[in-house]
């Protein structure tokens, strides 16, 4: 058959940006570690804006890790466990 074992490319690469890898290598790095990361080598800059307010490195860091901790010692869950959270 025609064309049989090519595949179609996914139609959003239309919009991809010229020079931009379409096949990134996966990360080296966790999302936990990448915060954990920035917060020790920049952690006033501001990481986010909410509600008229922000929020540096440093802050977040805390914030997560305080969450990390509430699901951990009253929820029971482990790293490596996918958690899913919702606002």
């Amino acid at each position: 058959m025609k064309g049989e074992g090519v595949r179609a490319e996914p139609a959003h690469f239309r919009f991809w940006p010229e020079g931009v890898e379409r096949n990134p290598a996966p990360p080296r790095l966790t999302l936990p570690q990448v915060l954990a990361r920035t917060a020790a080598l920049r952690p006033q800059h501001v990481a986010m804006h909410y509600g008229g307010g922000n929020l540096n490195y440093a802050q977040l860091l805390a914030r997560v890790d305080a969450l990390a901790g509430y699901l951990q010692q009253r929820l029971g869950v482990q790293p490596g466990d996918r958690v899913l959270l919702i606002s």
